[in-house]
């Protein structure tokens, strides 16, 4: 577990706080007004946003920090259930997949109770156990891994429609009943359902474009790109803001961090590599 948040470090904090530091600067010279330094730094973004009275404009430069956040307070308690037995890490996912759909649930229809729930962790953490619970059942090779409907067309359909379907009530504030307390884990469900099928049947459009030379390299910088493209879109800077010219520059600033900083801490990690 040690070597494990070490190599986590290493792949986390060194751009995010570089980051950090950048807006710091330009938050000092052209006085932008970015006040949420503590929670960008603690990882606590998603409970600083739970807080309308310390959210202003300034701080969209800080908010994609907020499922960060939510990584980072996963990474405080699972790597120790992970020691656990196979069916002690299920049930436990399994719990916490019906409280964060309780906590979502409470938290939307009585706001006072967010911070008491820890609804900014828990409403997301069904999304985070169902991934889990899909890489326990890869490493066990669980029946699902062999059934004949991740091979067939007509499931993978099925969960892109219900996807897509919950995205629009969901959007259009449609079925709350329904999507409020299930539509995220559906969704996660449908999602988890479309990782395991691409990993399984090897061939296809979808295997083809997911493994493109140019999307494997986004994936690459995917973490420099997630960070950066906060300042290129909502920074300071108007020229660059608008699409399609900050697609163009987030990925151009993103492989620049990434070769000439990240690469450099990415290096250490084969040191803690478990054996």
């Amino acid at each position: 577990i040690k070597k494990f948040y070490i190599r986590r470090a290493l792949r986390i904090l060194p751009v995010c706080y570089l980051y950090i530091g950048v807006i710091a600067l330009l938050n000092y010279f052209l006085n932008l007004g970015v006040t949420q330094f503590g929670a960008a730094i603690t990882y606590t973004m998603n409970f600083a946003m739970s807080n309308p009275l310390n959210w202003g404009p300034s701080a969209w430069l800080f908010q994609n920090l907020w499922s960060l956040g939510v990584e980072e307070q996963f990474y405080l308690f699972w790597p120790c259930i992970a020691k656990k037995n196979v069916k002690t890490m299920t049930l436990i996912g399994s719990a916490i997949i019906a409280y964060a759909i309780a906590a979502r649930t409470i938290a939307a229809l009585v706001p006072a109770l967010n911070l008491w729930t820890l609804a900014p962790f828990f409403k997301y953490a069904d999304a985070l156990m169902i991934g889990c619970l899909l890489a326990i059942s890869c490493h066990v090779r669980l029946g699902f891994w062999n059934s004949s409907l991740l091979r067939k067309r007509w499931p993978l359909l099925a969960f892109v429609a219900l996807i897509v379907t919950l995205t629009v009530l969901e959007m259009m504030s449609v079925g709350t009943f329904v999507v409020l307390p299930l539509g995220k884990t559906l969704v996660s469900l449908g999602i988890a359902f479309i990782i395991a099928r691409t990993i399984t049947v090897r061939q296809g459009l979808a295997f083809r474009f997911l493994n493109h030379p140019v999307m494997v390299y986004l994936g690459v910088i995917s973490y420099s790109l997630y960070i950066w493209q906060q300042l290129v879109i909502f920074g300071p800077f108007e020229w660059c803001s608008n699409f399609p010219v900050n697609v163009v520059v987030s990925i151009a600033v993103a492989a620049v961090s990434y070769h000439l900083w990240e690469k450099i801490f990415l290096k250490f990690k084969t040191s803690f590599q478990r054996v």
